[in-house]
């Protein structure tokens, strides 16, 4: 049992996954904001809003899942949908820069019936390591909403 006003391990190791789960939300929302605008100007082919509305719908869904986490392993799935949204963000910004999009890599550890298995951010890799979570593949849902539910945290 801890002393008053110390946290137990459990309670530190929760903090930090979910402070860097927190960051890397903020971050994916901070890049899909700075593209809005270049997103509705004329002329954008429909591929690269197609991209951009990935992106912002893994954000909605990355951020959905981190509201509800009450333990470390409930933001595995945060980690993953991050990385798919991270993805789609630079894929945006390729077809809106007249670059060739980005390839996914394919570790070793893929198959077709996987598919590759994404990177992941360093505080929740790290609580993997250590046993904390187990990964879980996300799927494809959710609406178009505001990007404010990060501001204020």
């Amino acid at each position: 049992m801890p002393f008053f006003g110390h946290k137990t391990r459990h309670e530190r190791e929760w903090e930090e996954v979910r402070e860097s789960a927190q960051d890397d939300l903020v971050s994916l929302g901070d890049d899909i904001r700075s593209l809005d605008i270049d997103i509705q100007m004329p002329g954008v082919a429909d591929e690269t809003k197609q991209r951009y509305d990935q992106a912002l719908q893994a954000y909605q869904r990355a951020s959905e899942v981190f509201d509800r986490a009450k333990r470390p392993e409930d933001l595995a799935p945060v980690s993953e949908t991050l990385e798919e949204g991270r993805y789609a963000m630079a894929y945006t910004k390729a077809l809106l820069e007249g670059r060739p999009p980005p390839e996914r890599s394919h570790p070793a550890s893929s198959t077709p019936a996987t598919g590759p298995r994404p990177k992941r951010s360093s505080g929740l890799r790290q609580a993997e390591r250590r046993g904390k979570f187990q990964p879980v593949r996300p799927t494809l849902c959710g609406s178009r909403k505001a990007l404010t539910r990060t501001e204020g945290r």
